[in-house]
């Protein structure tokens, strides 16, 4: 079985920004939506994430269905509203949540067949 199917690129940015301000670590990252987007792009999908302070993480695909996941070690998804996230067709839903323990999640449904170009 192909799991791949077609190759188109996904290109994944992540802004990890820390604080400007030095003040103690929480331990979680947050997210800012209003600096966060997923979107549509010429390859592919675009995922941007502004995060208040860099973490591990890690981002694979899955088939049946289509799917990509991005992993992340301790981060805080309140206040985030996937609909607002997403724009396009490539990209049809978002689900934010935790993982295992220790992790939070990001999934990504896919409408096509796509592979990972970038991670950054």
């Amino acid at each position: 079985m192909r799991i791949w199917g077609k190759m188109k690129g996904i290109g994944l940015a992540l802004l990890l920004a820390a604080p400007l301000q030095a003040q103690e670590f929480s331990g979680l990252a947050r997210l800012d939506p209003a600096k966060s987007r997923i979107e549509d792009s010429r390859k592919g999908v675009e995922v941007d994430l502004a995060l208040s302070q860099p973490v591990p993480w890690r981002v694979f695909t899955l088939d049946a269905p289509r799917r990509l996941v991005l992993d992340f070690a301790e981060a805080d998804w309140a206040g985030a509203d996937p609909a607002a996230l997403l724009s396009g067709d490539r990209a049809t839903a978002l689900r934010l949540g935790r993982g295992r323990p220790g992790w939070s999640r990001l999934v990504l449904d896919l409408a096509e067949p796509l592979g990972i170009d970038s991670a950054e």
